[in-house]
């Protein structure tokens, strides 16, 4: 095989509230309004593993900084999982959970209820195309299944939803977590 080659954050696909540096690896978002950026690969079949490490402005309270996967129908200027073409896990506490999960514009709450978010946490996602699933790892820890029924072609996605804050993507160029 040939060198490989590794997704970074996408400069063309994203939310004007999102600047991108560190080769275009760290997605800093300014906490003025919803907004998502895409990865560089997306991908239809097969399985895929990516980490992110979030981090926020401690003047802010919660931070709902979601990692997820979001197809090119869904506006980089939506929340992830604000339509049917994405779903994300999230920091949002509403429900007095810890967090929960959106897809299709829907929140479900609980999705991770044993601790609150923390500044540097790592989050995985294992997306396996082939059966249609995507889960979601907090700190090498599984949540388990996310969602299933997936298909099409997917990205992995970040942003952030009124409040500051940055993450830092692992897409396989270094060791993962």
């Amino acid at each position: 095989g040939g060198t490989p080659v590794y997704a970074i954050w996408n400069s063309s696909d994203m939310s004007p509230t999102i600047t991108l540096s560190n080769g275009s690896l760290t997605a800093t978002n300014d906490g003025t309004a919803n907004g998502q950026v895409r990865a560089t690969v997306g991908v239809s079949s097969g399985k895929w593993y990516w980490e992110t490490t979030f981090h926020r402005d401690v003047a802010f309270g919660q931070w709902i900084t979601p990692a997820g996967i979001s197809k090119t129908s869904e506006l980089t200027t939506q929340y992830i999982g604000e339509t049917a073409g994405g779903a994300s896990w999230t920091t949002d506490t509403d429900g007095g959970s810890f967090g929960s999960k959106w897809s299709g514009g829907t929140q479900t709450t609980g999705y991770n209820t044993t601790s609150a978010w923390v500044d540097g946490d790592v989050v995985g996602m294992a997306l396996d195309m082939d059966a249609g699933t995507i889960t979601v790892y907090r700190n090498n820890v599984s949540l388990g299944v996310m969602y299933s029924g997936l298909s099409g072609t997917y990205y992995p996605a970040t942003g952030s939803s009124f409040e500051p804050g940055y993450a830092i993507a692992n897409f396989g160029a270094t060791a993962f977590v």
